[in-house]
């Protein structure tokens, strides 16, 4: 009779811990290749997928096999709106495709939007992880913030001059990927500093919650530094809406004036200490300046976004139901740029999420994005989780001045966080307690 090895029986160490380990390694890997190597990013997300689908079973000849929960569990999903419905961004695009004219171009659509389609079903199989893996990994991941952004900094002082000039021509800190992306990241990292803090969490020592108090203080900081305009934007959102938070829960009206006071002279002295912050001032001033004179050339940065917001909105009102077809945006932006902005240097594509959504599928299609939105918010109360919460504020901001889904890399950054979140709220009954945040409850994993 064979027998199976201690480890990989279903109360060994592979199945009780072995497996969510590696879940959180791999989640660990995503984060580092989101700002390093794309390629480590792509590969975890293939290692995950793996682990959600295949099983070990040592009484086989083959122990590696398909995952026998796999159909209860595609069935159980389908009954998980908050998962099933992200695949509406997926579907927005596909549905293009019957009257796509430029084939290539809906293809490599279709292909950046391909994860929502996957992805939620491989972290609705895979075991959720519990509190305290959850918050190590917001550990980690601001520790991994920091570290960044540190040598950001040494990079901006050791090149001080080159850099400042960047900026006064509309170009960002040198970074390891792209500077809105990291922004956002960073922007996340800050939310999970706070929850951290909130939660009172430290791997070992109560000292500790003050170096995650000192990291979250930096990223705020270094935030300034990079000075991406959108991710202070969105930086500064949060901050108002955690320092409220604050006030109303705990009543205490003297330090929450003192943290809105904080708030409104961030801005006044990052531009009196932070050359790349007044730079970064100075430019936006001058581009906007230009604009409204009529004397740009459309090689700045913030007038190519505005009449790439007319754009979308002039598409938009030529096919107000259906759009002119998600495939088709590129052609129609083009044919409009050649008759009516000859001159543009800098063509861009709607740099509005929901402007290309509503160019590219109409009212319907943005009715039909919205709700894959904010479903996973609101489904049992999401939203009572402080991350999660947080990553649709920096998401939605984000699609006000970029087109955040319409590359791999915002696609990567809001389906990772997304999906996170909803694996560590997904806790089977019997696995549950409830907890208190923010003046409600939410279920979580023991």
């Amino acid at each position: 009779m064979k027998t199976v090895p201690s480890f990989f029986q279903k109360d060994g160490f592979f199945f009780t811990q072995g497996k969510p380990l590696l879940v959180w390694i791999l989640c660990a890997a995503l984060l580092t290749g989101m700002i390093y190597a794309p390629y480590l990013q792509s590969l975890s997300l293939f290692l995950l997928s793996i682990l959600a689908v295949l099983s070990w079973d040592t009484s086989r000849f083959f122990p590696l096999r398909i995952n026998p929960a796999l159909i209860p569990s595609g069935k159980s999903f389908f009954h998980r709106p908050d998962f099933w419905v992200i695949a509406l961004y997926f579907i927005l695009v596909l549905a293009g495709g019957l009257y796509a004219q430029d084939m290539g171009y809906w293809l490599s659509r279709l292909r950046i939007k391909l994860p929502f389609l996957a992805i939620p079903f491989v972290f609705f199989l895979l075991p959720s992880l519990k509190e305290r893996p959850y918050l190590r990994l917001w550990y980690f991941l601001l520790v991994l913030l920091s570290l960044t952004s540190l040598g950001i900094l040494v990079n901006y002082l050791r090149h001080f001059e080159e850099v400042n000039l960047l900026i006064k021509q509309g170009q960002p800190v040198p970074m390891p990927c792209n500077h809105i992306r990291y922004s956002l990241l960073q922007t996340m990292g800050v939310a999970g500093g706070l929850f951290l803090l909130e939660k009172r969490f430290a791997l070992r020592f109560r000292w500790e919650t003050y170096v995650i108090a000192a990291l979250t203080l930096w990223l705020i900081i270094a935030q300034h530094l990079i000075a991406v305009r959108s991710g202070l934007v969105v930086l500064y959102a949060l901050l108002a809406f955690s320092a409220a938070r604050y006030l109303w829960r705990t009543r205490r009206w003297l330090t929450g004036a003192v943290l809105l006071a904080a708030l409104a002279s961030g801005p006044v002295l990052a531009y009196q200490l932070a050359p790349s912050f007044r730079n970064k001032v100075g430019y936006m001033r001058y581009d906007l300046d230009m604009y409204f004179k009529g004397q740009d050339k459309g090689v700045l940065s913030d007038a190519s976004r505005l009449i790439s917001w007319k754009i979308g909105w002039d598409l938009f009102r030529r096919s107000p139901w259906i759009g002119v077809g998600p495939g088709n945006l590129r052609k129609e932006v083009e044919a409009i740029y050649a008759t009516e902005y000859p001159h543009m240097e800098k063509r861009l594509m709607p740099h509005n999420q929901f402007l290309s959504v509503m160019a590219g599928s109409g009212a319907i299609g943005l009715a039909f994005f919205l709700t894959a939105f904010f479903v996973p918010l609101f489904y049992r109360k999401h939203y009572l989780h402080f991350p999660f919460l947080a990553l649709h504020a920096t998401a939605c901001l984000s699609f006000i001045v970029e087109a955040t889904l319409e590359n791999a890399m915002g696609v990567a950054f809001f389906l990772f966080f997304l999906v996170l979140g909803l694996n560590h709220l997904n806790a089977k009954p019997q696995e549950c307690r409830t907890v208190h945040i923010g003046g409600g409850t939410f279920s979580r994993a023991e």
